[in-house]
């Protein structure tokens, strides 16, 4: 009960949630994906910009979103799957504790670099208000694709495999 109110909570924490919130990230679409850095779980500086000339897919996420979770796999798979073609996956946990996203990570280890972003930056930057939701950025930074809910397989890799077939 306690997760499904501070999901409700967190969703309804702006005015830009729901179809204004697809609408306004929309808006960002094939312009440069806004840039952020980030800690990892070792307190290590994740820049975005740094990885140009990789596609990154940013993945907004918490261990509290059953959604989040369940895509995890799907997630893990993509990445897997095309991490040597230069698909990087950042999962961007938003507005949790370390030591809350560290608990989870030792029961559902994940084979892609998560960051933490507890003043949810990235999410206001990307306009976003559903949890989970992705964003795919192209080698030279721009953001080309926003999948905002759970993606599936299927659905990352209709994303990620034209991405990746363009030459750096």
């Amino acid at each position: 009960i306690a997760a499904s109110l501070f999901g409700f909570w967190w969703l309804g924490r702006s005015a830009t949630s729901g179809p204004a919130a697809a609408a306004n990230a929309r808006a960002l679409q094939g312009q440069p994906a806004p840039d952020f850095v980030l800690s990892d779980m070792n307190g290590r500086s994740t820049r975005l910009s740094d990885l140009r000339g990789k596609v990154v897919l940013v993945n907004l996420w918490a261990t509290w979103c059953p959604p989040c979770r369940a895509e995890m796999p799907d997630l893990a798979a993509a990445y897997q799957a095309h991490k040597d073609q230069g698909l990087v996956l950042l999962g961007v946990d938003d507005q949790e504790r370390r030591e809350t996203v560290a608990d989870f990570l030792t029961r559902t280890p994940l084979p892609y670099l998560v960051l933490l972003d507890p003043d949810s930056r990235v999410a206001r930057a990307y306009n976003s208000g559903y949890l989970p939701a992705s964003f795919a950025v192209d080698r030279r930074g721009i953001l080309r694709a926003i999948m905002p809910g759970q993606s599936s397989r299927t659905a990352l890799e209709a994303v990620l495999k034209p991405l990746l077939a363009e030459k750096p």
